[in-house]
């Protein structure tokens, strides 16, 4: 579950807690035994502002657990383009790297097809299928990899590198006992 949403819940639980029928009945018990109306009449004023302050804060779970989950869907909108767009993207990347003749692209696009329709990603979305969470953040990540390995190494990293190759190089010239006496002497 998401640490957020959960956070959410557990907060939502304490609210539920703190404002039972019993334990407003006991607080209202408690505050008619005193007999003193002034009494009787602050204790009132903190019942029921304690409860709209925790009503308050009940609006605010339920607002911050409907963006989340709205943040989830997708819409009719963008189903309808994902279907309409990406069925022939694929099928044109498909025949332009497919050899003459060769069907077996044709074959994969034909079994994938079903799974990019309204009907089916509606649904798994209805399901709870996290279109987001399970394609675009894997996307945006294997993308992140992929330019991150075209930036050049951070000098600490290429610095690792060449001490790596240096300790590889000193092993290999440990092995041969001439190469190994001409650098003893070279470094005495």
């Amino acid at each position: 579950m998401d640490p957020q949403v959960a956070d959410l819940a557990l907060r939502l639980a304490e609210v539920a807690v703190r404002n039972t029928a019993t334990v407003i009945s006991e607080r209202i018990q408690a505050a008619k035994a005193k007999r003193k109306d002034s009494e009787v009449i602050a204790e009132m004023e903190e019942i029921i502002s304690s409860l709209i302050a925790d009503k308050n804060e009940i609006t605010q779970i339920a607002q911050a657990l409907e963006e989340k989950f709205v943040a989830q869907r997708i819409s009719q909108t963008e189903i309808n383009y994902v279907t309409s767009n990406l069925v022939p993207l694929i099928e044109k990347l498909a025949s332009a790297s497919a050899e003459e003749g060769d069907t077996s692209a044709q074959d994969s696009i034909a079994l994938f097809k079903p799974l990019i329709s309204e009907e089916t990603l509606t649904v798994l979305q209805v399901l709870g299928f996290n279109f987001k969470q399970a394609i675009g953040e894997p996307l945006t990540e294997l993308l992140r990899g992929y330019i991150l390995a075209q930036v050049p190494n951070e000098p600490s990293e290429a610095a690792a590198t060449l001490n790596q190759q240096q300790t590889v190089e000193l092993l290999r010239l440990a092995q041969d006992p001439d190469a190994f006496a001409r650098f003893q002497g070279l470094t005495s």
